[in-house]
């Protein structure tokens, strides 16, 4: 395998470290929160999720996240002591260092005083966003073009911890649809943890996937990968 951060990054060998420190499910939570947040905000605002495209949703959401909630200060613990900015459509390298891919949002994280040895440009709650309806099946499109990116290296690989949104309509549900799909498809999504509800007041969910590459620099197999599952309702 290639040598991918000396190569592509720019980052001498030994210089950092994988996997990179989980992120608290407080963090988690307080992520969850500002989408909510956001969501009201474009609900408030007569944005017409029921018909938009998946690009239009987040891009809308980008926009309310950074201008309004971060301005406002509307959701606690959504500052600067704790998240950077967010990025939206940032590149990134894949594992193996043979495609680089934008995932949809990247929650960067704030490490100002710390001696943590991570790769910057691999750091961050990286979100994949899918919208869940009659054209968009949670197996091909939440699974197949979105988790798996996850499962296998082509982005986030250096940290534990994702997050799944859906884009709900139709009357799908997180533990209805998603639980079956995970469970139809075991193997190919290589489930170690199957769908749980996260503990706490928030409709979170969590599964845990083992993830079949080595990271480079021969600093061994790569541990498994908790992806976080919320579910927004984009029904008209």
């Amino acid at each position: 395998m290639m040598s991918v951060p000396g190569l592509f990054m720019g980052v001498e060998p030994g210089t950092f470290d994988l996997p990179h420190p989980c992120i608290h499910v407080s963090a988690i939570r307080i992520v969850h929160r500002v989408l909510t947040r956001a969501f009201e905000i474009l609900r408030d605002r007569g944005a017409p999720l029921g018909d938009a495209l998946e690009d239009d949703i987040t891009d809308a959401l980008l926009g309310v996240i950074e201008n309004n909630v971060r301005q406002t200060g509307s959701v606690r613990g959504f500052d600067d002591r704790t998240f950077d900015r967010v990025d939206r459509h940032v590149q990134v390298t894949s594992v193996d260092g043979r495609s680089r891919t934008t995932p949809d949002l990247v929650f960067r994280l704030s490490r100002d005083g710390t001696d943590l040895r991570v790769l910057s440009t691999q750091d961050g709650l990286f979100i994949e966003c899918k919208p869940v309806d009659e054209s968009h099946p949670a197996w091909s499109d939440y699974c197949a073009e979105g988790l798996l990116r996850f499962v296998h290296g082509r982005y986030a690989w250096a940290m534990q911890d994702v997050m799944m949104v859906g884009y709900a309509r139709g009357g799908r549900t997180l533990m209805g649809t998603l639980g079956r799909a995970l469970k139809d498809h075991v193997t190919e999504l290589q489930v170690s943890r199957s769908l749980e509800r996260v503990p706490g007041p928030q409709d979170l969910h969590r599964s845990v996937h083992t993830r079949p590459f080595p990271w480079p620099e021969g600093k061994g197999p790569a541990t498994a990968i908790t992806v976080y599952h919320a579910w927004y309702d984009c029904d008209p």
